[in-house]
């Protein structure tokens, strides 16, 4: 529907005409009424995502606010949001426990924990334990499922050397039980709970993976949902 300027009436406009008047004499102005955006739904558990601009307008909110991590986008919020929907997370509580990493999205070694105790498919708790001296000092991941036997999982001092991590600056030279710990656990739950967390890799683990080069391609025209 437009406006003809030739007789002034509201009228379908085909190809320039006027189907009313039938003529296309003088510039055809055409007026669009712009539906207001709706409002993004708000529940006791938090706000309620229904589409991908609602899922977009939040993740500018959340980079506008200094909640993102420094230098996040709209869209990295965005797909860690969607990464953790598919894990059964709400929205701020995915920013919480995932992080994008050289290119993979990654999970919280304590929030992978927390996911896996509250799935219902573990049977006790999650025990870490380190234990040794020098190259043998080793952390023990040990868990139960529901209907299987313990598994345990070890990562040692001679693993670390070996994968170039032992000394490394940062968490491996100031927290190395810590990361052993991590390292462990991060095997067991992969094998054990891949269901659980998808196959994620903890988010220590990742930040000692080689960055991989991405690409970038700009698309061919913008998508009016970013502009």
């Amino acid at each position: 529907m437009g406006t003809c300027k030739a007789c002034g009436k509201e009228a379908e406009l085909a190809g320039g005409v006027c189907v009313d008047c039938g003529t296309a004499s003088g510039p055809v102005s055409v007026e669009r009424e712009i539906a207001p955006r709706a409002p993004i739904a708000m529940t006791r558990a938090g706000v309620e995502l229904r589409s991908l601009e609602d899922l977009y307008r939040f993740a500018v909110a959340v980079v506008k606010s200094g909640l993102a991590p420094k230098g996040d986008t709209p869209e990295g919020v965005m797909v860690k949001v969607q990464a953790g929907a598919e894990l059964g997370l709400s929205p701020l509580r995915s920013l919480s426990y995932l992080t994008a990493i050289n290119g993979r999205v990654g999970i919280m070694g304590d929030a992978s924990k927390a996911l896996v105790r509250a799935s219902g498919v573990l049977d006790g708790d999650i025990i870490i334990v380190v234990a040794g001296e020098g190259d043998h000092r080793a952390a023990t991941a040990t868990a139960k499922r529901k209907g299987h036997e313990a598994v345990a999982r070890s990562f040692s001092v001679a693993d670390a050397k070996r994968a170039g991590l032992w000394g490394k600056a940062g968490p491996w030279k100031d927290y190395p039980d810590r990361m052993l710990g991590y390292r462990a656990w991060g095997f067991l739950a992969r094998d054990e709970f891949s269901d659980v967390l998808l196959g994620l890799h903890t988010a220590e683990e990742l930040v000692d993976f080689p960055a991989e080069p991405v690409e970038r391609t700009a698309p061919a025209e913008p998508d009016p949902l970013f502009a």
